[in-house]
Formats: structure tokens, C-alpha cells, sequence
């Protein structure tokens, strides 16, 4: 399995933390992706 990035990381298990029971995988990962977005454009301005 390829090494996360620690943002990637942080991001995954923050929408791990904040999902729903009734989640898919799918709606995991773009919560992640929306968490990924918020923190590189929050570090990077």
C-alpha cells in the first residue's frame, strides 16, 4: 500500500471521525477529498 501523504492521512481520518453509519465508502472519501481541499488551499495561501 503507497505511503499517505500526512495531509491525505489527516484528511481520511477526519471524515472517518465525522461519517455517518449509513455512509458509503464513496461519500468517506469525498469528505475526505472536501477536507483534503480545505487544508492544501489553507496552507498554501
Amino acid at each position: 500500500m503507497a505511503e499517505l501523504d500526512p495531509v491525505r492521512e489527516f484528511a481520511l481520518s477526519k471524515a472517518l471521525e465525522v461519517r455517518n453509519l449509513g455512509d458509503t465508502p464513496e461519500s468517506i472519501v469525498t469528505t475526505a477529498g472536501v477536507f483534503e481541499t480545505y487544508l492544501t488551499s489553507g496552507t498554501s495561501s
